[in-house]
């Protein structure tokens, strides 16, 4: 009897922690990797493994995740000399820290939420808290309310945050996936609120389509947009809607050009980038890098059979990368060749582990919308897909914790076989 109450204790404690891990993640990655060894220490000690087990046998996703960190473990191991440090083109030292401090240690994340019966509903409200928060430091940040040195001394900032770009606990370009992604959210449930909450709902998704544009992340911006466009037309099934969603986002994209310094700067350095590129075969600038990047990875990739197939080995593909480009196309590689990365997470994953690896992130996208085929899943896979291409999000911790908690939050949310059994009311939609 002490043993069951003890064991219900552990639930009770595991369920409440993720509850508060949704409202955590999207500010501090301090604080959600203890939070993370609590909830698996209380996950364990649970017990209940016939009903866990039941829940992630037939489930792909968590299968194809665990099975990206085995290829890049097997690419490294066949690679010619795997001691120079995993991922290096990610920024990591060593490959098995990577290996379990990134993919299986964030993927126990995915692997709790799927197997516990916790009110989504009450995720995905504490998500968003969590979201405001941000938001409201953000404005802080904006209309120089709070000082940012201040408090970016006390690590309670991130570095790169500034008063014209105000992303307050992460990169721009991770904070702009962050808010179309919740921007979709409270879009998708926004029928579901009544009265006051309704109205305050409303004045969230405009602070919040606001706030994504008053900071420099192009990436979030663009795939909003996109992401936008899919779930009117998917939602609504109407050519009519089509032309409103492209109406309404050219009209946000307007006042966006006009009233926000940062986001009219992001989009003229844009044009004079591409201009640089395609004029004077400048590949120093953002967009520069990224197509010589680009450009060369697929050079080294279709080589030979071996590095189409295989890789480069994971521990290797900075280097052979790096000796590929400065043997091949010194002129473009001496433009950017300081980055530490593809800056393009398909391209990377198959540099780092051959074509399994990618093709793992697209049965992902696959078996996410088969499991929970509604609009907003098919939004927010194009929010990720697109994401993927300027950036490798996967490799980087907040954008992959948010990746798995939206796909676990659709999957319990929208699929039959593992839904959870309390009465909610975004669970009876």
């Amino acid at each position: 009897m002490l043993a069951k109450n003890i064991l219900n204790f552990c639930t009770k404690i595991k369920n409440f922690l993720l509850i508060i891990f949704a409202f955590v993640f999207p500010i501090s990655l301090a604080a959600a990797n203890i939070l993370l060894g609590i909830l698996t220490f209380c996950w364990i000690l649970e017990g209940n493994w016939k009903f866990k087990f039941k829940k992630i046998k037939n489930n792909k996703l968590i299968w194809i995740i665990y099975l990206i960190p085995f290829i890049l473990g097997v690419s490294t191991l066949l690679s010619s000399s795997s001691t120079n440090g995993f991922l290096v083109s990610s920024g990591y030292k060593n490959e098995y820290q990577f290996i379990f401090k990134h993919f299986l240690w964030l993927n126990t994340l995915f692997l709790i939420l799927i197997t516990s019966e916790v009110d989504t509903k009450k995720l995905l409200s504490s998500f968003l808290l969590g979201m405001f928060f941000s938001e409201v430091v953000s404005y802080l940040i904006f209309f120089h309310l709070i000082d940012i040195n201040f408090f970016k001394n006390l690590g309670l900032l991130s570095r790169g945050v500034k008063y014209y770009d105000p992303s307050p606990f992460m990169n721009h370009t991770f904070y702009s996936l962050f808010l179309a992604v919740s921007i979709l959210i409270i879009l998708d449930n926004l029928k579901n609120f009544k009265g006051l909450f309704k109205i305050l709902a409303i004045i969230f998704l405009i602070s919040a389509t606001i706030n994504l544009f008053i900071n420099g992340g192009r990436t979030g911006q663009i795939a909003f947009v996109i992401g936008t466009i899919i779930y009117i037309v998917f939602y609504y099934k109407k050519f009519i809607y089509f032309l409103v969603s492209i109406f309404l986002i050219s009209g946000i994209f307007f006042m966006a050009f006009n009233f926000s310094p940062v986001f009219k700067s992001r989009v003229q350095y844009t044009f004079n980038d591409m201009n640089a590129l395609i004029k004077n075969h400048n590949y120093s600038n953002s967009w520069g890098a990224r197509v010589g990047l680009n450009i060369i990875g697929f050079y080294v990739l279709f080589d030979n059979p071996k590095n189409f197939l295989l890789g480069l080995g994971a521990g290797d593909a900075k280097l052979k990368y790096n000796q590929y480009a400065n043997k091949n196309y010194k002129d473009i590689f001496k433009d950017f060749k300081d980055k530490i990365h593809l800056h393009n997470q398909y391209l990377q994953l198959w540099v780092d582990g051959g074509i399994l690896a990618v093709l793992m992130i697209l049965l992902y996208f696959y078996f996410l919308y088969k499991y929970a085929p509604i609009p907003l899943t098919l939004a927010v896979i194009i929010i990720f897909a697109f994401s993927c291409i300027a950036d490798v999000m996967l490799y980087r911790p907040k954008p992959y914790i948010l990746f798995l908690f939206i796909s676990a939050v659709l999957v319990k949310l929208y699929s039959s076989t593992y839904r959870e059994t309390s009465n909610t009311g975004l669970d009876k939609k």
